[in-house]
């Protein structure tokens, strides 16, 4: 498997300067890694890169430039990705690069219901809208959190299975301690963590 931001591309200007031009458009080989069977997962390394999933599913599949110079050209373009493929990239294969895709990356039963709700699907916009696509609400955990006041015509009729905490590092050390093996001393730990910070 395999790490990736396609954001670095996004952001390639300066560094053309440090690495040349060839080898500059040529970072983030996305469709060569999938071509050759490579799980691929994006990531934006933030605070490096800022966590825009949708802007990142756009660059991969777009390899547009941004930055004095940049603006518009596309690096590579044979190396351009699909709508779908990216979306992979973001979800089923993320998980399985971190190893939770029994908890996380699709919606299927056993794993969690945590979910984003878009206004447009990318797989039926063209490319260069796919990063203007609204997010109408996250679900996390069995809640319903709405964005920018848009009010979608569904409500959520499921309570939450787990009692996952609110806060994001109670839920991280929540999740480590939920997927940890049982009776381990990490697992042990990850709980005393928790339950000190809530």
């Amino acid at each position: 498997f395999f790490r990736v931001s396609a954001m670095f591309l996004h952001l390639l200007f300066p560094w053309k300067k440090h690495m040349g031009r060839d080898r500059a458009h040529s970072a983030s080989r996305l469709k060569l890694l999938i071509d050759n069977k490579v799980t691929v997962a994006s990531h934006t390394d933030t605070p490096v890169a800022p966590p825009k999933p949708l802007e990142e599913i756009w660059i991969a599949c777009s390899r547009r430039m941004a930055g004095r110079g940049g603006s518009g050209s596309v690096a590579a373009p044979a190396e351009c990705v699909t709508p779908m493929q990216a979306l992979r990239m973001k979800t089923i294969d993320a998980a399985h690069v971190i190893g939770l895709d029994d908890l996380l990356g699709s919606i299927e039963g056993g794993k969690f219901a945590d979910l984003t709700v878009l206004s447009d699907s990318p797989l039926d916009v063209d490319v260069d809208d796919i990063r203007s696509i609204e997010i109408v609400a996250t679900v996390i955990g069995g809640r319903v959190i709405r964005r920018n006041g848009m009010k979608p015509d569904w409500s959520l009729s499921c309570a939450p299975k787990a009692n996952i905490p609110r806060g994001f590092w109670p839920g991280v050390l929540w999740l480590y301690e939920a997927t940890s093996k049982p009776n381990s001393w990490t697992r042990w730990l990850f709980g005393i963590l928790r339950h000190w910070l809530t």
